[in-house]
């Protein structure tokens, strides 16, 4: 009788909850090998079975490869798994990182191969044979425990990019990840050479921030930092506030265009808003609005002048001029009707 001591564990198993993201791969290997049982749709379900099964008919087709030629003839046969192998294989290439962050950003894989240069389906292959988490996605203790592990407890150096991209990519999705990647944040490309000098303070201000918070998730909090970090923090709040009152040159005139626009004393539409004091009075007719109900008719001077808000000279002597109603319409017709005697 097998006693459970003499048992290989099960590891690469769709079933383990701790399984690595490699799992299809090191079990078309171990099925290769005589460790792992043949694969089954029971087992590894039918997503994992099919991509099994293409691993073990790759790694056979590898190992038989001896010549360039045959080099080329795999890579022309089974693209895919090809170029999805080379890149889990060689871990200086900074695309398999950025595909890896990508999907725990919930990125798509067209969205992914955009990002990347990949066609859709290498994408694809790589997730399936060396990345096979989306499936758990909704369980981010798990991701962050499994996935990133314990360097997230005892700070994240910068040059750990590849843990970092995937941490803030789960965390605070695409966009942020490719603030990560880029090192910019929201880009102001100068239309002229008197626009630089903003753009670089901008760009200043931004990658402050962004190094501010790459420095934060590196340092561990312990008695020895607590001090430190405290006094960093506030310095940064100082740098940040003198900052950005200083840069962000773009942002400063859209929000004096914005304050400009909402002070307008034009009407939009069937309503506008004046404000007096703290108070913003809604719907109150203005004078320029009481006269366009009348028969008078504004001159383009007069009409400038009530839409900014100035009374006319003579307001009191226009609002007296009216429109006849349909009974005086109908005296009117009646006396020029009206036979003389």
């Amino acid at each position: 009788m097998v006693t459970p001591f003499n048992v290989t564990p099960i590891i690469h198993s769709r079933m383990n909850p701790a399984r690595p993201p490699d799992w299809v791969w090191k079990r078309a290997q171990g099925i290769l090998a005589g460790t792992e049982p043949a694969p089954s749709r029971k087992w590894d379900k039918d997503a994992g079975y099919g991509y099994i099964k293409q691993a073990i008919k790759f790694i056979q087709k590898r190992e038989a490869v001896t010549t360039i030629d045959d080099e080329y003839e795999l890579a022309f046969s089974m693209p895919d798994l090809f170029w999805s192998y080379n890149m889990f294989g060689d871990t200086t290439n900074i695309i398999r990182y950025s595909i890896e962050a990508h999907v725990l950003a919930g990125s798509s894989d067209n969205e992914i191969a955009m990002r990347v240069n990949l066609a859709p389906s290498v994408v694809r292959a790589y997730c399936n044979l060396f990345f096979d988490v989306r499936d758990r996605m909704q369980c981010r203790q798990w991701v962050v425990h499994s996935i990133i592990g314990i360097s997230v407890h005892n700070g994240l150096a910068e040059r750990e990019y590849d843990l970092l991209w995937k941490l803030y990519g789960l965390m605070m999705g695409p966009h942020t990840l490719d603030v990560l990647e880029l090192k910019f944040i929201n880009p102001n490309r100068p239309n002229s050479p008197d626009m630089v000098g903003n753009a670089i303070e901008d760009d200043v201000v931004s990658t402050m921030k962004l190094k501010a918070s790459l420095a934060a998730k590196g340092v561990s909090a312990s008695n020895a930092t607590y001090g430190m970090l405290l006094d960093r923090f506030t310095r940064f709040v100082e740098i940040e506030r003198n900052s950005d009152t200083q840069g962000q040159a773009q942002s400063s005139i859209l929000q004096n265009v914005e304050h400009i626009l909402t002070n307008m004393p034009f009407r939009v539409g069937n309503q506008r808003s004046t404000t007096r004091g703290s108070v913003t009075v809604v719907g109150q007719q203005t004078e320029l609005e009481e006269f366009e109900s009348t028969a008078v008719e504004l001159t383009y001077e007069e009409t400038l002048q009530s839409a900014a808000g100035q009374s006319l000279r003579d307001a009191n002597a226009l609002r007296q001029i009216r429109f006849p109603s349909d009974e005086e319409i109908r005296d009117l017709h009646d006396k020029k009707n009206k036979p003389a005697n």
